[in-house]
């Protein structure tokens, strides 16, 4: 660190300024390295479900279906109440409800306006 700052004092010596800057590019950015490693695993793990229809790969969540009902009222809420996978290939598709039996009241219009 004190040979950056030395040479920052002189280049701004020699040059009456001095422009610096964090180093953007992915591979040194960490926040942009955890962004790639998400992405490369959801790729991973979408060629890896396979259809179970035709066993092409990519057989992945392509909607998130809302109306969990409340726990405490069982009116509807917006939490998700069943993932729709589907292939791209064939077509098909299949429904499966959410790991929750009911929505936090806190999530519920009804019972938290």
């Amino acid at each position: 660190m004190e040979r950056f700052e030395s040479e920052t004092r002189s280049l701004i010596h020699r040059q009456g300024a001095a422009w610096i800057e964090t180093d953007m590019r992915a591979h040194r950015n960490p926040t942009r390295m955890r962004a790639i490693k998400r992405a490369m695993l959801d790729l991973v793990r979408n060629m890896l479900s396979r259809c179970p229809a035709c066993s092409r790969p990519g057989f992945v969540v392509t909607e998130r279906v809302p109306g969990l009902p409340c726990s405490a009222c069982d009116y509807p809420t917006d939490v998700t109440k069943s993932l729709v996978s589907t292939c791209a290939g064939c077509g098909y598709s299949l429904s499966n409800p959410a790991n929750e039996v009911g929505a936090d009241p806190s999530r519920c219009d009804c019972c938290n306006p």
